[in-house]
């Protein structure tokens, strides 16, 4: 029995460690062909603040006014870098936090470089999230997306059913959901380029005048196009809003969730 659970330590020790190289400190990538993705868990140094910078420059050609690339608030940021022979080409920037003992998790900023927009690279940043559930496999998790992506959208609609706003489902917001929604634009306007000026709407959580100089964040507006959705539903209530306003979309994850 003792050399069972000795056996046992080990096995989980070695499996942690090499958990803890690919998807915690990032030290190597995990290939797909030519192109590999990179995890780093609250440990970004400079050079991965440099290699999002590239990613973002050759993306919509300005480094975003975001605390993470000037080096700030990164305890709780999860990033995956997708590269192309060694290329950095796109990237997800997630982070998490606890509301009232309950764990949540900001799906974050994608970016693709434009030279490889359409390649469907963007299905990479996945593993970040789905990573990020096998870390907390025992406790629901609450997720929120912010922007005015009318396929992003409709992705989180499907990937979660129970989300809201919701065309594919026909869900109305709990409690909970609603103070989250009010939590979320209290407290992390600065780390998702928010403007200052944004106030959010709890009766169908959009946020207006979230878009604007003075939050940072101005410069998606250019990219509208490539964010439109195949379902005409999304594209129509994306082109409802007024142009500075977002969508925060709130959900839940969970091992019931999942299978039923």
């Amino acid at each position: 029995m003792i050399k069972i659970i000795v056996f046992s330590f080990l096995i989980y020790k070695i499996l942690n460690y090499i958990y803890n190289i690919f998807f915690i400190r990032g030290i190597y990538k995990i290939y797909f062909g030519e192109y590999s993705i990179r995890r780093i868990k609250y440990l970004i140094n400079e050079k991965d603040i440099g290699e999002l910078k590239e990613v973002a420059v050759n993306s919509v050609g300005i480094v975003p006014n975001n605390p993470i690339f000037k080096g700030k608030n990164l305890d709780n940021k999860i990033v995956l870098i997708i590269y192309h022979k060694n290329k950095p080409v796109g990237f997800n920037i997630m982070f998490d936090y606890e509301f009232e003992s309950n764990k949540c998790l900001h799906v974050g900023l994608v970016l693709i470089d434009k030279n490889y927009q359409g390649k469907k690279i963007q299905e990479y940043t996945k593993y970040n999230g789905w990573l990020f559930f096998l870390e907390n496999f025992y406790r629901t998790i609450y997720i929120t997306d912010i922007g005015r992506s009318a396929s992003g959208l409709k992705i989180f609609n499907k990937s979660i059913k129970n989300s809201y706003p919701n065309l594919l489902y026909k869900n109305t917001p709990n409690e909970l959901y609603k103070k989250i929604f009010l939590n979320f634009i209290n407290k992390f306007k600065d780390d998702t380029q928010m403007s200052p000026n944004a106030v959010g709407n709890i009766n169908n959580f959009t946020i207006s005048n979230s878009i604007d100089k003075y939050g940072g964040n101005y410069y998606l507006l250019q990219h509208g196009e490539t964010r439109k959705s195949k379902d005409q539903n999304y594209n129509d209530l994306i082109d409802t809003l007024p142009q500075n306003d977002d969508i925060l979309a709130v959900g839940k994850i969970n091992l019931f969730n999942i299978f039923f």
